[in-house]
């Protein structure tokens, strides 16, 4: 079964990161858009936005010049994968994420018994054990993905697609900026 292509939502995708990195909008601005259309069934689609997320502020007005070199280029070679018929061959990242923040979750209510449980003197000692799970469960919750990623290729799978869809700089072939 080969793997689901959403050509609408990809080069919608494709069109408002292509005004982000154009400076066209902010990441604000991007954030908002591109996250009504990630709703697709395309893993492809819905990755680049997930991942993309991690590299700048959904909640300050930046521009791409003010992301790390390397997450400017993430945006390029997101911009010109989405616009192909490839498929997304890296893991989904998606159960990853999830299973992170229900440990955050889980790690903070924990901690918080864990203090009402010392504070209010019903047990001391059962106070720190749930204080210590809380932030175990807490600290693994903010712990690298397990999941394995080269970014400097991603979302391509191989440098070798990289380069026959962007040239061997990871820029565009047919950038003129």
């Amino acid at each position: 079964m080969s793997p689901m292509i959403d050509r609408d939502a990809r080069d919608r995708l494709a069109d408002v990161t292509d005004r982000f990195i154009a400076g066209e909008i902010d990441a604000v601005d991007y954030d908002s858009r591109a996250r009504k259309i990630r709703a697709s069934d395309d893993l492809g689609a819905n990755e680049v936005y997930s991942l993309l997320w991690f590299t700048y502020s959904d909640f300050a007005r930046r521009r791409i010049g003010d992301l790390s070199p390397e997450a400017g280029a993430a945006f390029r070679r997101a911009a010109v994968f989405l616009r192909t018929d490839l498929a997304y061959l890296w893991p989904d990242t998606r159960p990853v994420v999830r299973r992170n923040v229900l440990r955050i979750v889980v790690g903070i209510l924990a901690m918080i018994a864990g203090l009402w449980l010392a504070v209010t003197g019903v047990s001391m000692l059962g106070g720190m054990a749930a204080g210590a799970v809380g932030l175990a469960l807490l600290v693994a919750g903010f712990w690298v993905s397990q999941v394995e990623i080269d970014f400097d290729i991603w979302p391509f799978a191989t440098k070798e697609q990289m380069r026959e869809y962007m040239g061997g700089s990871g820029s565009p072939q047919n950038d003129n900026g």
